[in-house]
């Protein structure tokens, strides 16, 4: 095992210096990335960037979150960077997320929830500049960006007919380690019957045709998998269908 350090001399504007970055050669690579302080200017996070870029499928990449927050194009980048990374992020709550930096350890694949912990949400915002007449349609354009971007993050974590709104109008949230788990986990059961659902709703769509093509792209190993999991579908519907016979006697 092997243990190696990035140290980026970057400093933002506001004096916030970029992440350290620490990577572990095992089996596979494991970075850990220090968010622990405010979350600042883009160009800091240059690095932690092109390492969610460039990460393989096994690697793992874990943020140890301790943050009151910050800019929002920051979060968006990093988010962006979640979403498109192959590795597994793993977002770790080791002392407070605040604001963004709880917004970062939502968009998180996985998520750690240390004892003592706090998590505090409030509604976010852009800077607006430019030309006074300007000024209400840049408001207007970024208060609907907002609304999405919240409830795409937030929703099963907050309630999304009660909570977020209220989110959305100023009201702030604290939670403890406790709670937080628990929402995290009613989150992620909501996230996993969405995906069910989009995957049944394409299965569904399809029509013969298309799993003809979709058969033909498998490899050997894909289409045994597959025939396996369709016989183990067939053993299913005989041994119910056996049952209601039996019942029916």
């Amino acid at each position: 095992m092997k243990l190696f350090n990035k140290v980026n001399n970057k400093t933002s504007q506001e004096g916030v210096s970029a992440p350290s970055i620490f990577a572990v050669e095992d089996s596979r690579m494991i970075y850990t990335v220090s968010i622990t302080d405010n979350i600042s200017d883009v160009f800091i996070y240059d690095e932690v960037l092109m390492l969610l870029e460039n990460a393989e499928e096994n690697d793992e990449i874990v943020f140890n979150i301790a943050s009151y927050g910050g800019r929002l194009d920051s979060l968006l980048a990093l988010r962006s960077g979640i979403l498109s990374t192959k590795a597994t992020v793993i977002g770790k709550l080791v002392s407070h997320a605040c604001s963004a930096g709880g917004m970062l350890l939502l968009c998180c694949h996985n998520k750690i929830v240390y004892p003592n912990t706090t998590f505090h949400a409030h509604t976010v915002s852009y800077g607006s500049y430019g030309k006074s007449a300007d000024i209400k349609t840049q408001v207007d354009f970024e208060t609907k960006q907002i609304e999405k971007l919240v409830y795409d993050i937030y929703e099963g974590f907050l309630d999304a007919e009660n909570e977020i709104p209220l989110l959305l109008d100023g009201k702030e949230f604290y939670f403890d380690a406790e709670e937080t788990i628990k929402r995290l986990e009613n989150q992620a059961l909501m996230r996993e019957q969405q995906q069910s659902q989009a995957e049944n709703d394409f299965l569904e769509s399809l029509t013969s045709e298309d799993f003809d093509d979709i058969i033909k792209e498998l490899t050997d190993d894909e289409l045994a998998e597959e025939l396996e999991l369709a016989n183990e579908g067939l053993k299913a519907v005989k041994k119910e269908q056996a049952r209601r016979k039996k019942g029916h006697k």
